[in-house]
């Protein structure tokens, strides 16, 4: 098989996973998708994090009796007075049990996409994994780790937008503003949790770790190269012809 060939035959293999796992609305996947990403992150809440059931004991989220959530909801459905809303399928709460004890109301939840936080990348990160040409062992050790390093991203995308929630002046919120929070946390917030482009660029770098071995990148490097030179000289030679006539 030609290099061309084995080019083509990857990029529709990764367009083929990609599109099934992500794009095609199978009947009740993507609600499937949303509660497992609303329990998992629960889990690390309620165990690392704090949960809940750890405010009254003075173990909440960064060492204060607060806590945080994910609920995993129908798109379009109003919740918890959020108005409905069909371009998402979490919310976040957020409580402060000071806040609480004073008769201060919580903050509104914040609606977020499963499919662009954590479904996305890790679709595209498993349909680049099998549409690449390598051993099943090769393969299967590409998946573990690298679904594992995607996981975390996952993770501190939601650990950034809990941040957010808990971050300001207002009662509720237990980080207090500084110059380089309002400097940085905007931004980065931004970055990873509201772009797209975020979703595919991380999974195309952990692709690349845990995939490719030096050689492999050496060949891909030689291989761009030499398509390099063929289109030069093919520009070279059609000049000459215009030259000669």
């Amino acid at each position: 098989m030609s290099t061309r060939a084995a080019v083509a035959l990857f990029a529709g293999k990764l367009i083929g996973i990609y599109v099934a796992l992500a794009i095609i609305p199978w009947p009740g996947w993507q609600e499937a998708c949303s509660e497992t990403v609303a329990g998992v992150v629960n889990y690390f809440s309620s165990d690392v994090w704090g949960g809940l059931e750890a405010m009254t004991e003075g173990r909440g989220i960064f060492g204060t009796s607060a806590a945080a959530q994910v609920k995993s909801i129908a798109r379009g459905a109003p919740e918890h007075g959020v108005d409905a809303d069909i371009e998402h399928d979490l919310l976040i709460a957020v409580a402060n049990l000071d806040a609480i004890n004073r008769k201060i109301p919580p903050p509104t939840p914040k609606r977020a996409d499963s499919m662009l936080l954590a479904i996305a990348p890790l679709s595209f990160l498993f349909a680049l994994i099998v549409a690449t040409p390598m051993t099943w062992k090769r393969r299967m050790i590409a998946l573990a780790s690298g679904g594992i390093a995607c996981c975390v991203f996952i993770l501190l995308r939601f650990s950034i937008l809990i941040v957010v929630l808990f971050y300001g002046a207002a009662p509720h919120h237990v980080i207090k503003p500084t110059d380089l929070w309002n400097a940085v946390l905007p931004r980065v917030s931004g970055f990873l949790t509201e772009t797209m482009a975020t979703s595919f660029l991380v999974p195309l770098l952990i692709w690349v770790v845990v995939a490719f071995r030096r050689s492999d990148l050496e060949r891909v490097v030689q291989w761009l190269a030499l398509q390099a030179g063929d289109e030069r000289e093919n520009a070279e030679t059609t000049g000459k012809k215009h030259d000669s006539s």
